[in-house]
């Protein structure tokens, strides 16, 4: 039990939250959190994935998966897990080198790299 509260903070302050009826306080402003949260990180999300030439659909997983896993792991209230432009832009170039060796080593003329950004399968 000693172990999950070191490594889970979640196991220290959930049944703090449920102690006295004090969720009824907190509630309205965990939930206006969370919305703040859906609000901002998933445009971003979507715009940091077109930043590093990949699909959409990874920055909704790069928006959406940290805070979650933060519920579990983290320490801080204060805090905003999610993606950024510098590796989002670090991420992207990697993207294009990768591209660019698999289509230079698969066929000897390549006039200029296809974008990765598609939205159709």
């Amino acid at each position: 039990a000693r172990v999950m509260k070191a490594r889970f903070p979640i196991t220290r302050w959930l049944p703090k939250y449920f102690k006295d009826r004090a969720w009824r306080k907190m509630l309205p402003g965990d939930l206006l959190a969370g919305i703040t949260i859906g609000i901002m990180h998933i445009p971003q999300g979507l715009a940091y994935a077109l930043l590093a030439n990949i699909p959409p659909v990874h920055g909704l997983y790069a928006a959406i998966l940290p805070p979650l896993v933060y519920i579990f792991l983290g320490t801080s209230r204060h805090i905003s897990i999610g993606t950024f432009a510098v590796v989002s832009l670090m991420v992207g170039e990697v993207v294009l080198d990768a591209v660019a060796g698999c289509q230079s080593s698969s066929s000897s003329s390549s006039s200029s790299l296809p974008s990765l950004n598609t939205t159709t399968p």
